[in-house]
Parts: structure tokens; C-alpha cells; sequence
């Protein structure tokens, strides 16, 4: 309960030493979208439960020994939970979706980053119609992207940047999505 009374478990079984890392709620709060390391200490994975914790299932699918995730967060229709994670290259955050209903591949908003590069912060459209995230894709070059829900219709939002300059890395979307 919001007092802190009526604690209740809702991660779940996890293998020694494996830890729940970040959360999120479902926009209707039926759900919660769970980053952490369930079956393998050293990988965590992204699961969805219940809010009374039952029904858990991992949605992201296979990822890389020792891989984790952070900055989880649904997409306003329920849908599509987008979380960063290093799935594909070790110490590499590039932005994710998986599927919220449950087991599928995991899509990346953007190409592939290379070593070096990451995904620092993003948000959902607030109507989830587009995705924004800033970057770090050519020599700490932070710019502004945006990407459909689906993982297509990838742009640079930020335009052409002065020598030397970046996208600070937070920003905020209109409220009717148009910016």
C-alpha cells in the first residue's frame, strides 16, 4: 500500500544473486514491466507480472551474457515496453522495444551503434506516436533522434549542430506530440 503496510513480492523467484534493477508501471497499473536478472545472475532481461505479481513473462527474449537494462518504460497504449540495454554489444546502451504481451525478438529504434556509442535518455511521444532519444553516434557527437513505434522511420531531430555542440540530454516533448 502507498503507506508502506501490505508488503507484497511480485518479482518472483530469481537465481542467487540476481536482482530486479528497474521498473515500470503499465499506463492502466494492471501490470509492471520488470528489468532484471531472473534465470542468470550475471543477464538481466525484461519481464512483465501482474501487479499482485502472478502471470510473469519474459518479453525481451535472448540477450547477451552480461547484459543490462535500465530506463524502462511503456509505450502509451500498453502496447510496446522501450528500455536501453546493451543486448547487442557489451557496454554499448542502444534503445530497445519488446512486444508487452510477451515472447518475442526485441527491436532496436535506431541502426546499430558501434563501441563507444550509447543511447543516454528517451521518451515516448506523449500520444505514442513517435519515439525521441539523444544519442552519442559519431566521437561524442549527442544528437537528437526520433523513430515510429515500431522501430521504423528513423530521424535526426536535432538538425545541424555548431562545432563542438550536442543535445543536452534532456528534452521534452509538446503535449499534442507535434515537437
Amino acid at each position: 500500500d502507498a503507506d508502506g503496510s501490505n508488503l507484497e513480492e511480485i518479482s518472483g523467484t530469481v537465481v542467487a544473486g540476481g536482482n530486479p534493477s528497474a521498473f515500470a508501471w503499465s499506463p492502466d497499473s494492471t501490470r509492471l514491466a520488470l528489468a532484471m536478472s531472473a534465470d542468470d545472475a550475471d543477464t538481466e532481461e525484461l519481464y512483465v507480472v501482474a501487479r499482485d505479481g502472478s502471470g510473469r513473462v519474459k518479453v525481451s527474449g535472448a540477450t547477451i551474457d552480461g547484459g543490462s537494462l535500465s530506463q524502462v518504460r511503456w509505450a502509451p497504449d500498453g502496447t510496446r515496453i522501450a528500455y536501453m540495454g546493451d543486448r547487442a554489444l557489451a557496454g554499448v546502451n542502444e534503445l530497445w522495444w519488446s512486444p508487452a504481451a510477451g515472447p518475442a525478438a526485441s527491436v532496436r529504434f535506431h541502426p546499430a551503434l558501434s563501441a563507444g556509442r550509447d543511447v543516454v535518455e528517451f521518451d515516448w511521444a506523449p500520444d505514442g506516436s513517435r519515439i525521441a532519444f539523444v544519442a552519442d553516434t559519431t566521437d561524442e557527437l549527442f544528437e537528437l533522434f526520433t523513430a515510429l513505434p515500431d522501430g521504423t522511420g528513423f530521424a535526426t531531430a536535432s538538425g545541424s549542430l555548431v562545432g563542438g555542440g550536442d543535445v543536452l540530454t534532456r528534452f521534452r516533448w509538446a503535449p499534442e506530440s507535434s515537437r
